[in-house]
């Protein structure tokens, strides 16, 4: 450690695996430790669908498709809310 640091700066590499959320991932890259947020790319691809359904410049199949996908997403979290 160099002179003047505190050690409050925690590699996130060193967190071990069970501290870390489930919907994280680590990727090796050649530049190094990469982390990755299922969760957060899940909620990006969902926000995109959402746009593009509601996007009158969209293809029709394109809204169809989206439309598609958000009654799908909602029908299973209707079945996952009545499981728990």
């Amino acid at each position: 450690e160099h002179a003047g640091q505190s050690g409050n700066n925690i590699n996130p590499a060193a967190v071990p695996l069970l501290k870390r959320s489930k919907s994280e991932r680590v990727i090796r890259t050649t530049q190094g430790v990469k982390f990755e947020d299922m969760y957060r790319n899940y909620q990006a691809r969902l926000e995109n669908f959402i746009a593009v359904a509601a996007d009158p410049c969209s293809s029709e199949s394109n809204v169809q498709i989206a439309q598609k996908v958000l009654r799908y997403r909602n029908k299973i979290m209707e079945r996952r809310q009545a499981l728990n």
